[in-house]
């Protein structure tokens, strides 16, 4: 126990010997020095134990490991060096550096570049955005910005931009070695202008740097997303041409790409891929801005976090940046350190990663079957193996590495804790690829890039005519010898069928366990089991509906446990629920919605009607790299209105949805949603539609009182709060 006076400070050692590395929390109990409890408060905090890599010294061709955020202040600085980052974003508003003409005050970004200076991290400076003194002659009222702000977002014309550029290049030649040119005008949230106006910046702004320092690097600017987001409707195609017809006039392609890693990884193999194939020469990678919130748990942000920065590192990024080390309010959870300024898991994952990847190239992937990933890193003689299961719907797996004579192997979680690797009689060593990553360490592995097999990978399926059991597959490849149980029974032969298992509410368990035991070794196995959402192929009317929304666990409120707001949240199926129902028409999908809302309201139209009540509806086609995101709602009379929110990565441009046809009828205490949408406008097949697909829909409530929405009703997650794909139910029609 510690006293404390009134306004006092202590630090208390810890004098225990931690069993883990990694992110810890704690609890601390505030009670009167009297003794009494009733004022007694209990307050939570968190700490990492770590063994911090930073700070490093950087070479200029290695792989940058950058956190957003770092250079506003000593503290966030000292924090984002401890666990190795090399370099930060930065910028400092155009208007708010010259408010008039000719007038420039740099005191705010000299605080910036001193501090940067001062611990020992590159500076990397966003030159944008607009001012309102110097926008394009009949920009205001063509775009018609909002004030403040957003004002600033209109096309600058050219002069004052140069000029502005140019004394920015000279004022912090060898200070600043990286600029960057604007923030996500594929946005016209971010850039009001077209992209000629966007390309004419550049080729300034890239000329200016370069003249007076010429070596600083031009990036172009961070472009938010690819696919069919909204705010790509002023000027699609923007980042397309700008790649290509702009390539004389930068360094890099900076680009952001937050959420998941499935929709980071679509990303970058699918569209931007394809349109740096248009580059003559190439030019590096910079994801300066991208990150996940942590909405879905704190340790799934950390897992994101690690398997973004091994994924861009292996596909030609050369520079990446976290979305941010710390912010007061941050109420989306973005920071590496919390309100408190205390870590996040991500902190110690951080340090962990920059360990085992820094000073390594990339090698090549192991292939470990769908679902699954293995990247290879090495050098000398030293390799690293970083894997993971990313897809739901596919098992855990065995992997081996066979090492050469006087090899070393270990495993290593991402929080830094070491577990020494056995090998097997076969000379291999054998680890579990799982939805956390993990660091496999080779020393002494040679040059030769190490072969990496899958050894163990199961099934569990429930057959159609058995749906009370579930039929198990573990076989072993090759020369591994594995024994495989599931609750006690052996499976012979690597083969078997169980009951199927329940959850604790008594509802059939989606995955079962599956124990493997490769000799001396045991490893448990997380195996889902995959069951199919089997729709009749019959009318939607007089039979059962295929989904029922009226449960507290499909429910999203956002105004939950809050007294102030308790009027806002779900009361029940009276308040918001649903039935749905899915049917084949022809060469189209009908999709129909019974909604009972209390107060049904929608005053918005286009990009912005998930914002009130209304449905959103993700399909995924097989192979698509992403999903179709639709929004319904009510029009004008009885006709709804049908927008298309985004496409997958690849898909064609243009009015998918021109020829689908959706009604809102006002009932009652609801409205009945119906739409028919032909199956080409959203990538699928008759025979796609029969094999399966994966489907999700959200049904909005906003209530009218001006304040937004006030929660959603959902089949799955995966659309209403953040997107992916891999929570969607599978359909198929029969």
């Amino acid at each position: 126990a510690v006293t404390l006076a009134p306004g006092g400070k202590a630090s208390v050692p810890l004098n225990v010997a931690l069993p883990r590395m990694g992110w810890w929390s704690y609890d601390l109990i505030l009670s009167p020095a009297d003794g009494s409890t009733e004022q007694a408060r209990k307050l939570a905090g968190s700490f990492a134990y770590i063994d911090a890599v930073g700070p490093r010294p950087r070479t200029p061709d290695d792989f940058q490991f950058g956190i957003g955020g770092t250079g506003s202040s000593d503290d966030t600085a000292a924090a984002a060096v401890l666990i190795g980052s090399d370099w930060t974003r930065g910028g400092l508003n155009w208007n708010d550096v010259e408010k008039e003409p000719g007038k420039f005050d740099w005191r705010k970004l000299d605080e910036q570049v001193v501090r940067a200076e001062k611990f020992g991290y590159e500076y990397q400076h966003l030159l944008g955005y607009g001012n309102v003194w110097a926008s394009r002659p009949g920009y205001v009222e063509r775009y018609k910005p909002k004030e403040g702000w957003w004002h600033n977002t209109l096309a600058p014309q050219v002069e004052p931009w140069r000029n502005f550029v140019r004394t920015a290049a000279e004022r912090y030649k060898g200070r600043v070695h990286y600029w960057e040119i604007w923030n996500e005008p594929d946005l016209s949230a971010f850039f009001k202008g077209t992209t000629d106006d966007y390309l004419e910046l550049l080729k300034v702004a890239y000329s200016e740097i370069k003249t007076a320092d010429p070596q600083a690097k031009v990036w172009t600017a961070g472009f938010a997303t690819v696919g069919g987001h909204g705010g790509h409707n002023l000027n699609p195609g923007l980042q397309r041409r700008v790649i290509a017809e702009g390539q004389d006039w930068f360094d890099a392609v900076a680009h952001h790409e937050h959420g998941t890693f499935r929709g980071f990884q679509q990303a970058v193999d699918g569209e931007l891929a394809d349109m740096r194939k248009a580059l003559r020469s190439p030019k590096p990678l910079a994801f300066n801005e991208t990150a996940i919130d942590a909405k879905r748990g704190l340790e799934f942000q950390a897992r994101t976090l690690v398997k973004k920065i091994a994924y861009a590192k292996a596909r030609g990024g050369q520079y990446y940046s976290w979305f941010h080390i710390y912010r007061p309010n941050d109420h989306e959870g973005f920071g590496m350190l919390n309100n408190e300024f205390q870590p996040r898991p991500i902190y110690p994952a951080f340090n962990e990663v920059v360990r085992q990847l820094r000073d390594k190239p990339y090698l090549a992937d192991a292939s470990l079957g769908e679902g699954r990933y293995g990247l290879q890193f090495g050098s000398g003689t030293d390799q690293v193996i970083v894997a993971w299961r990313e897809d739901d719907d596919v098992a855990d797996a065995l992997a081996a590495v066979r090492l050469p004579n006087g090899a070393t192997a270990t495993r290593v979680d991402i929080m830094g804790n070491v577990t020494p690797l056995t090998p097997a009689s076969s000379g291999a060593v054998v680890f579990a690829v799982v939805d956390e990553p993990t660091f496999v360490v080779v020393r002494g592995a040679g040059r030769a890039t190490l072969p990496v097999e899958l050894v163990l990978s199961p099934l569990a399926n429930v057959p159609d005519d058995r749906p009370t059991m579930v039929q198990v597959t573990a076989k072993a490849s090759g020369d591994t010898e594995a024994v495989a149980s599931v609750d006690g029974t052996r499976l012979l032969g690597g083969t078997g069928e169980v009951s199927c298992p329940a959850d604790s509410d008594g509802k059939p368990a989606s995955s079962l366990t599956v124990l493997a035991a490769i000799g001396d070794q045991r490893h448990t196995l997380r195996v889902p089991i995959r069951r199919t959402i089997t729709v009749p192929l019959v009318a939607t009317d007089g039979r059962r509906p295929d989904f029922v929304l009226d449960q507290p666990d499909q429910v999203v409120s956002f105004f939950k446990n809050d007294p102030g707001t308790a009027h806002r949240d779900w009361k029940g199926p009276a308040d918001l629920s649903g039935k749905v129902w899915l049917a084949l028409d022809g060469q189209s999908l009908r999709v129909r919605v019974d909604a009972t809302d209390d107060r049904a309201h929608q005053p918005f139209t286009g990009n912005d009607i998930w914002k009130a009540d209304g449905l959103q509806i993700g399909i995924e086609p097989p192979g698509a790299a992403g999903f179709y995101e639709i929004g319904i709602a009510a029009g004008e009379g009885a006709d709804a209105q049908v927008v298309l929110l985004n496409r997958p990565g690849g898909a064609p441009s243009g009015n998918l949805l021109g020829a689908a046809r959706a009604t809102a009828t006002a009932r009652e205490g609801g409205v009945v949603y119906d739409l028919t949408l032909p199956l080409k406008s959203v990538g699928l097949t008759d025979a796609a539609a029969r094999d399966g697909f994966r489907f999700n829909l959200v049904i909005n409530d906003s209530d009218n009182d001006g304040a937004g929405r006030d929660g959603l009703i959902q089949i799955a997650p995966g659309i209403g709060l953040f997107k992916d794909a891999l929570l969607f139910p599978v359909v198929r029609f029969r």
